[in-house]
């Protein structure tokens, strides 16, 4: 289709501006891929049920931490069916203190990110910063648990999980990258025209980034601390 337009006389061609910007950021992201590896390899870990069930156990127990006893999370199983469900009444509480995990709150899954939308990526990188503190707490329980299976899974748990500097890492990436998502959503509109927000949409983000002598990327392989903290000056 590009040879066919390049050859018709008094035609030009506008690429489309999402897949452009989709090759853009995907450029951009191969330049800092040694940062997001580890990022990746700790998704991976949660693709398996048993490790999508710890997560979401881990999960309750975060919300839940200030009203109950630390217990292994593991050895333990803190929730019956029963009390899932805001069917148990010890006696000693009211009906408003009865615990009712199904409807407090919803448990969240990690995002995969896809290779055909950048975004993806993104999303992944929102999720994983709301699950924070969730998979500190996983890492932590399960290297402390009696079962050789369970130190076995947070030691590889471990591996993966990001330190602090890490950590901010990802909240400085998800700034960065916010204003391009912002404009993916608004390329891939289906209900109305686009064409005439391409080109103020691409200023914008031009003059929020390209004119900044500040954004520059480290490529240079050095003391992992020093690296990170080199890309986000």
């Amino acid at each position: 289709m590009i040879k066919a337009i390049r050859l018709w006389n008094n035609i030009t061609r506008l690429p489309c501006a999402a897949h452009t910007l989709q090759l853009t950021v995907n450029y951009s992201l191969k330049k800092i891929s040694s940062y997001t590896q580890k990022i990746k390899k700790l998704v991976h870990f949660f693709d398996s049920l048993k490790q999508q069930e710890r997560l979401e156990k881990a999960q309750k127990m975060v919300m839940e931490r200030d009203n109950l006893p630390l217990l292994n999370l593991i050895d333990n199983e803190f929730y019956s069916k029963e009390e899932e469900a805001g069917e148990i009444n010890d006696g000693n509480s009211t009906d408003s203190e009865q615990l009712n995990i199904s409807t407090a709150s919803k448990t969240l899954r990690l995002i995969k990110d896809c290779p055909t939308r950048w975004n993806s990526t993104y999303r992944s990188w929102e999720r994983l910063l709301k699950l924070k503190d969730a998979i500190i707490w996983l890492e932590a329980n399960l290297k402390i648990s009696r079962h050789s299976d369970d130190k076995k899974d947070g030691q590889n748990l471990a591996c993966c999980l990001p330190n602090e500097v890490e950590w901010k890492l990802i909240e400085e990436l998800i700034k960065i990258f916010e204003p391009f998502d912002q404009a993916t959503e608004a390329f891939c509109a289906e209900k109305y025209p686009t064409l005439s927000v391409v080109y103020p949409i691409i200023e914008v983000l031009k003059s929020e980034f390209a004119a900044d002598p500040n954004l520059t990327l480290v490529e240079e392989e050095e003391d992992s601390n020093e690296e990170y903290g080199n890309f986000l000056t």
